[in-house]
C-alpha cells in the first residue's frame, strides 16, 4: 500500500467517524485509523486514535456488556503498537492484560499468549518465554491447535533454552519432545534431533552421541519425500541439518575412534 492508498484509506476512516451514530461506530473507525497509522509507521497517531477508541468505551459501559470481548481488543491494539515501537515490556503487560480480561476470540487469545512469550524472549528472559508457551499450551486457547503447530512450538521451546544458555534444560526439553513426538515427521523435530547431537559430550558419551546422529539422520532422511512449504520452510533447511550433521560426524569420528 502507498502513500497514497494510506490517505485514502484514512479519510474513508475519517469520514466513518463523523458520521458514527453510535458509539460503537466511531470505535470501530477509530480502529480503521489505528490500524492505517500503523502500515504508516505513525505510531504516535496510531497509539493516539488507540486511546481515543479505548476512551469511547470506558464512557459507555453497556457497551462491555454487550461486546465482552471488545475492551480486550483495545488492550491488543495498543499492545501491538508498543511492540512495534520497541516497547517491549509494556507490550507484554498489554498483551498479559488482554488475555486476563477474557472476552477474546480463541486466535487472538493465542496471537496475544504467543507475543508475550516471544517478547519475553526477546527480553532476554528465555525461561519465561517457555514457561509462557507451557501456559498457552495448558489453556482452553490451545484447544484444536493443529499438531504440526504444537509441534512447532515445543521445539521453539527448546531452542529458546538454548539460546538462554540453559543447555541441560534444553536437552531435557528436547528429550520430551522426541519421545512425545517419536515416529513423527516434522522439520523442527529433525532440527531439535540435530541440535541434541550438539550438546551430547563426546568423551564418554560417544556411544550416546552415535545413536543420536543416526536418529537424527533417520528423521532428516523421513523428511525428503514431504512439501516443506507445509512446514514454512524449504529444501533448503534441510541441506543445512545435513552439512551440521555431517560436521558432528566428523567430529565425533575424530574424537571417539572405534
Amino acid at each position: 500500500m502507498n502513500e497514497g492508498n494510506y490517505e485514502a484509506a484514512a479519510q474513508v476512516a475519517r469520514e466513518q467517524l463523523d458520521a458514527a451514530i453510535s458509539t460503537e461506530e466511531a470505535i470501530r473507525a477509530r480502529r480503521t485509523l489505528r490500524s492505517v497509522r500503523m502500515f504508516e509507521g505513525n505510531y504516535e497517531e496510531a497509539l493516539r486514535e488507540a486511546r481515543a477508541a479505548q476512551t469511547s468505551l470506558d464512557a459507555e459501559p453497556a457497551l462491555r456488556t454487550a461486546h465482552p470481548g471488545l475492551s480486550a481488543s483495545l488492550l491488543v491494539d495498543r499492545a501491538q503498537i508498543y511492540e512495534s515501537m520497541g516497547k517491549l515490556r509494556h507490550a507484554a503487560a498489554l498483551y498479559d492484560e488482554a488475555v486476563a480480561a477474557g472476552g477474546l476470540s480463541q486466535r487472538d487469545a493465542r496471537i496475544a499468549a504467543l507475543n508475550t512469550a516471544v517478547l519475553h524472549v526477546r527480553l532476554g528472559e528465555h525461561a519465561e518465554g517457555v514457561a509462557r508457551v507451557d501456559q498457552y499450551l495448558a489453556s482452553d486457547a490451545a484447544r484444536g491447535l493443529a499438531r504440526n503447530r504444537e509441534i512447532s512450538l515445543r521445539c521453539q521451546q527448546v531452542m529458546w533454552l538454548a539460546a538462554g544458555g540453559d543447555l541441560a534444560g534444553a536437552k531435557m526439553r528436547a528429550d520430551d519432545v522426541l519421545a512425545r513426538y517419536e515416529g513423527v515427521d516434522h522439520p523442527s523435530l529433525a532440527s531439535v534431533a540435530v541440535m541434541r547431537v550438539r550438546y551430547t559430550p563426546i568423551g564418554h558419551g560417544c556411544a550416546e552421541r552415535r545413536e543420536r546422529i543416526a536418529a537424527a539422520l533417520g528423521l532428516v532422511s523421513r523428511l525428503e519425500h514431504l512439501d516443506m512449504e507445509e512446514f514454512d520452510v524449504s529444501h533448503g533447511h534441510l541441506d543445512s541439518l545435513r552439512e551440521q550433521i555431517v560436521v558432528l560426524i566428523r567430529d565425533t569420528q575424530a574424537a571417539c575412534p572405534e
